[in-house]
């Protein structure tokens, strides 16, 4: 009876909007993988190895509604810590690839800790916040936060994975000024964070980041190289007009113009072979998933879920941002997947625990269990 009832409770909108992005996801990475497959007569499918992370997803997704994300809070500095030591084991025996050290093999499964760290830091915020909101206005209390936050940022930054990143520091600030934080501090620390470029352009960026900020400003400096992959992404998406090439039938896309369009660019396929109206209809897709989030925030019986979906409300409105802005030239390219839509075991587990979380807080908020 229990099960029974828990199912009725689900968040349903939520529940479909999830499918819908999943499903055309799944779609669109066949499409952008499809001439690949065939030309080098590969026996990878990417679309189905993503039906095989989708449906471990799901099973990610029912053990944790089962289990409720309030029993995850009483693990949250244990998940932390063991996905710190994931973050140094990447740099012992990481997988190398496109000049970057962000991936461990276990047996035929590629992981990438990097992508876990965003929930992870996530969960372990929310517990941190919660537990001490009556110390909200201490600095100390704010610099605690920070320190939980930049530890790993730091870690995955010399992977180098600057797009992943970037998402810690929404987060972070979105979290501490739920949480109840002076503005006046988060004012002071964006002063010092502004201050502290110079030290994060000369000692941490790696040159070819570097590079890809100065052709973010002009693609036209590397149109072979750097630039390549910003020219191509908007010569896509501005040819798909209103209604799209149809897909399947996207000459940037089958025509192997456009890079990683089944991973970082899957977007830009998107708005090739779907056009103004598909794109239109995938950011109102994502525009529900994190209203809806908004919105169970509100309703969460405690602080401890009100945090954690605001957390992931934001890191799914921050990998819209990056990712949409990259493939149309408004965002530099930092290799930061469209979550449930780009081809990648990590990010779509991310994406489904996210979700998950997400109902679980909802189901809480009446149905105990």
């Amino acid at each position: 009876m229990k099960k029974i009832g828990l199912i009725s409770h689900l968040n349903y909108p939520l529940l479909s909007v999830t499918v819908l992005l999943i499903t055309v996801g799944l779609a669109f990475i066949y499409s952008a993988s499809y001439q690949i497959t065939i030309e080098t007569n590969a026996q990878i499918n990417y679309s189905s190895k993503q039906v095989v992370w989708s449906v471990i997803g799901i099973i990610c997704f029912v053990a944790i509604l089962l289990y409720g994300y309030d029993r995850i809070m009483k693990l949250s500095y244990l998940i932390y810590i063991a996905n710190i030591l994931l973050l140094i084991l990447v740099f012992v025996i990481g997988a190398t690839r496109y000049g970057s050290q962000r991936w461990i093999q276990v047996g035929g499964l590629v992981l990438q800790p990097s992508e876990f760290a965003k929930i992870t830091i996530i969960i372990t915020l929310s517990k941190y916040l919660s537990m001490n909101l009556q110390n909200y206005r201490s600095i100390w209390f704010l610099l605690k936060a920070m320190i939980l936050t930049f530890f790993p940022m730091v870690l995955i930054l010399r992977q180098p994975d600057l797009g992943t990143s970037l998402v810690f520091i929404p987060i972070f600030f979105t979290m501490v000024f739920v949480a109840g934080t002076p503005l006046k501090h988060l004012l002071l620390l964006i002063g010092t964070g502004i201050t502290a470029v110079p030290f994060f352009w000369f000692f941490l960026l790696k040159d070819y980041q570097k590079n890809r900020i100065r052709v973010f400003w002009d693609p036209n400096l590397d149109p072979a190289g750097l630039g390549y992959q910003a020219i191509q992404s908007k010569i896509a998406v501005g040819s798909g007009g209103l209604f799209g090439k149809g897909w399947l039938h996207g000459t940037q896309n089958q025509l192997n113009f456009l890079p990683k369009r089944y991973t970082d660019f899957i977007f830009s396929v998107i708005g090739e072979e779907w056009g103004f109206l598909g794109v239109s209809f995938v950011l109102l897709l994502y525009f529900l998933l994190i209203i809806i989030g908004i919105y169970i925030a509100s309703k969460s019986k405690d602080s401890f879920g009100k945090l954690l979906a605001c957390g992931i409300s934001v890191m799914i409105l921050a990998h819209v941002i990056i990712n949409v802005g990259m493939t149309i030239g408004i965002m530099p390219i930092t290799g930061l997947p469209l979550l449930f839509l780009s081809y990648g075991g990590s990010s779509m587990l991310t994406a489904i625990i996210s979700v998950a979380l997400l109902e679980s807080i909802w189901v809480k908020r009446k149905y105990d269990y």
